[in-house]
């Protein structure tokens, strides 16, 4: 029921060679089934161009996306669920770069109808030799640090993990009725996409 749509865009007037390959949350590649059983898709953008992909299996599994260009390329993955109603609901996420710190804003406290927000946050360890160790911090909203020292599991290389802060130790306790900023280092360059999700309504967090 959730499928992935990646679109590339070539925002110049030159061609544009590209490669997107996919890799598993172990750090090894994937093969997606409905995009011809491969891992990699090299291709070349003309002018203007832009493609759109599909990734509705990865082997039963999740991972993540790497893309290498000549040269600045416009991307877009969309997070679409296909929910039980037969309606979808989808939430963008712009192309990330890497670095050995991160942000996400949070929001933990309960709607009129006492309904949680929950914040999902995917993170990929762009290192293809070192594990990741990440450490963060949670400041409430005005800036006070509510828990230091927090560990997010050890990310092998190249390798990608995904959880619900609201639901995953440490840190579910510490954001609990709460907004908030989490704040994360890394050893290695990481990449970090979040995902804002109320009921089946999903908002993209940068």
């Amino acid at each position: 029921s959730w499928q992935t749509d990646v679109i590339l865009a070539n925002p110049t007037n030159a061609a544009l060679p590209f490669t997107l390959t996919f890799h598993a949350d172990g750090g090894g590649p994937v093969s997606i089934a409905n995009v011809d059983d491969t891992a990699q898709i090299s291709d070349k953008l003309g002018p203007w161009e832009s493609r759109f992909y599909s990734i509705t299996s990865m082997n039963g599994g999740a991972g993540w996306a790497e893309l290498s260009s000549a040269a600045a390329m416009s991307s877009t993955a969309i997070f679409q669920w296909n929910a039980p109603d037969y309606a979808y609901y989808e939430g963008s996420v712009p192309l990330s770069g890497t670095g050995h710190h991160f942000s996400m804003s949070f929001d933990s406290t309960p709607t009129a109808a006492g309904v949680i927000f929950e914040t999902g946050i995917g993170i990929t360890n762009a290192d293809p030799q070192t594990a990741a160790s990440i450490v963060c911090q949670v400041y409430n909203n005005i800036g006070q640090l509510v828990a230091d020292g927090l560990q997010v599991p050890s990310i092998p290389a190249f390798g990608h993990t995904s959880f619900i802060l609201q639901t995953t130790a440490p840190f579910s306790t510490k954001v609990a009725g709460i907004r908030g900023l989490l704040t994360c280092s890394s050893n290695t360059n990481v990449s970090a996409v979040g995902l804002r999700v109320l009921g089946y309504a999903i908002s993209s967090l940068p």
